[in-house]
């Protein structure tokens, strides 16, 4: 990105109605981020879907993003805003917004973002807890939180939740 965001704040209420609008290409554009056609964030978003829906046991929710609870938004497109910004680490592939390509980052690890090849660097926390409540008891007896993996175009987020937390249909 030639230009920085002068304030984050300001870019992650600009992811936010993008994201909620469908206009991502567009603000990658008012970011100055040369993204050649809209086709190829959607090629990248799709590529993501269907990795992660060919893995067993994969519950698949297709929610909009403003039907996401407000914590996870928020927690999105901190991360987003902060790796669209250049204050994010990446994997040696060096995942950009310039280069649409199916990409990674966890909650638990906001500033690090990776490419399909190196989720293995996304280590998940010993004891997690939810990303919403902040509960973390109960994981043993299966009523803690668990992992979910959001789809937020071409960016997969990995977050912790409770049942009460998780977004519902």
């Amino acid at each position: 990105m030639d230009v920085p965001e002068p304030n984050l704040t300001d870019l992650i209420l600009r992811i936010d109605e993008a994201i909620t609008e469908g206009r991502e290409a567009e603000l990658l554009a008012d970011l100055q981020i040369p993204v050649g056609r809209e086709d190829q964030l959607d090629a990248a978003r799709d590529d993501l879907i269907g990795g992660l829906l060919q893995a067993p046991g994969i519950d698949h929710r297709d929610l909009g993003f403003a039907e996401q609870p407000g914590w996870l938004r928020l927690g999105i497109m901190m991360a987003a805003a902060r790796w669209l910004d250049g204050h994010a680490r990446t994997c040696p592939h060096d995942p950009t917004a310039e280069r649409p390509a199916p990409v990674h980052l966890a909650l638990w690890l906001p500033d690090l973002v990776v490419c399909e090849e190196c989720t293995h660097l996304l280590v998940a926390p010993e004891h997690p807890s939810c990303a919403g409540c902040g509960v973390g008891d109960g994981i043993e007896e299966g009523i803690g939180p668990r992992l979910m993996i959001v789809v937020v175009g071409f960016l997969a987020v990995r977050v912790f939740a409770c049942t009460e937390c998780m977004p519902r249909e």
